[in-house]
């Protein structure tokens, strides 16, 4: 048995706890002190797997050792400026930060565990995903972020984001599981927040939100991105997903890897839409995107994906029509313009032509096809012509 004995440590104001050897405690309460020296200290929980038990630590914790969390359905809370250096073990159970110290000045290794943050709260922390279950989790309208590196050992680890509060990854992170998003809001603050060709997937009713650029590996589920004014690539994962949920915001979307993209939501954001490669399918609406331009892919819309005032430009890519689209223009571009390809598809009907001058004809008067010319001041119903 623990010199502590098995159940809840308390340290009143102004007492010390301090450790001789190795130790273990259900949890930690009160605002006194800890001393690990060089020891670690083990915090197993009450052993009910049944009833949570949540404990808050406000003292502050020293010494070259360092904690292990191994408390099944509990939480143990650390609210005090933590200056110990052996780092934390989350074998288990929950480990909520109060303060942005409260985890020392060591990393946080997470073995199938929950990171909590309270709100306020700025961890620079590192963490090393070591298991398939990571949980980071921000509650009610609290906000928090996480500054210091998410990292991985033992292969590709997924994280995921619980709790219906916002935090934000802010870091250089360089896991290379999936991300997902299951509640609440996920912000990206850096380019490479979501780690390295991350497949991310937003659950119906949670966001993720874009502070800058982001690159992906794929993109999936029902929930929102909010691009704000930043431009968010996908594809390069090579795989094939569809995202139901909605866009929005005047930044823009870059399609890139060899897989199909299907958008499949009525998708609201207003900047450019770039197919570099792959191809990227829109069975929902991409209506409000100023501009699309297949720069070597494929754009395949179906009827009513593309909107009145939006132009599409082809630089030595694809553009397949599926049913009745108003654009503004349709054109090739730039040195590629013999590359271009227009096919229309409907009314039974499927005909492609290679295109050697500035504007593509697409369509006939009187029928499906290609053919007719498409003015760059004007608009036009693939399938039928706008008069």
């Amino acid at each position: 048995m623990s010199a502590l004995g098995t159940g809840l440590v308390t340290i009143a104001a102004g007492g010390t706890l301090d450790l001789g050897t190795n130790t273990g405690a259900s949890a930690l309460s009160g605002s006194g002190l800890v001393t690990l020296n060089a020891n670690t200290l083990t915090l197993n929980g009450d052993g009910n797997g049944s009833i949570e038990q949540e404990s808050t630590y406000a003292g502050i914790i020293s010494g070259t050792g360092g904690l292990i969390i191994n408390n099944g359905n509990d939480n143990q809370i650390l609210t005090g400026d933590n200056t110990f250096s052996g780092g934390i073990t989350v074998a288990g159970g929950a480990l909520t930060l109060g303060s942005n110290t409260a985890a020392g000045t060591g990393s946080i290794t997470t073995t199938g565990s929950v990171i909590g943050y309270l709100n306020g709260v700025n961890s620079a922390a590192p963490i090393i995903i070591n298991s398939n279950t990571t949980q980071l989790q921000v509650n009610g309208a609290d906000a928090a972020e996480q500054s210091g590196v998410i990292s991985e050992l033992g292969g590709p680890r997924p994280i995921e984001k619980i709790g219906t509060g916002t935090l934000t990854l802010s870091a250089a992170n360089t896991y290379t599981g999936a991300t997902t998003i299951t509640a609440g809001t996920l912000r990206a603050s850096n380019g490479s927040a979501l780690g390295n060709n991350s497949a991310v997937t937003v659950a119906g009713g949670a966001t993720l939100d874009l502070t800058t650029g982001l690159a992906v590996g794929s993109l999936a589920g029902a929930g929102n991105v909010t691009l704000n004014a930043n431009s968010l690539g996908v594809g390069t994962d090579n795989t094939s997903t569809n995202f139901s949920g909605v866009i929005s915001g005047t930044g823009g979307i870059s399609k890139n890897g060899t897989g199909t993209q299907t958008f499949s939501g009525a998708n609201t954001y207003s900047g450019n839409t770039v197919v570099n490669a792959g191809t990227l399918h829109v069975t929902g609406s991409i209506a409000s995107s100023t501009q699309i331009i297949t720069n070597g892919g494929t754009l395949i819309a179906e009827a009513g994906a593309l909107g009145a005032t939006t132009d599409v430009g082809l630089n030595s890519g694809t553009f397949q029509n599926n049913g009745n689209n108003t654009i503004q223009s349709l054109g090739a571009r730039g040195r590629h313009q013999r590359r271009a390809q227009c096919r229309h598809v409907g009314h039974g009907r499927r005909r492609q032509r290679h295109h050697r001058r500035r504007h593509l004809w697409c369509g006939q008067p009187d029928q499906a096809g290609c053919g007719y010319p498409v003015s760059d001041r004007g608009q036009y119903l693939f399938g039928h012509h706008q008069r």
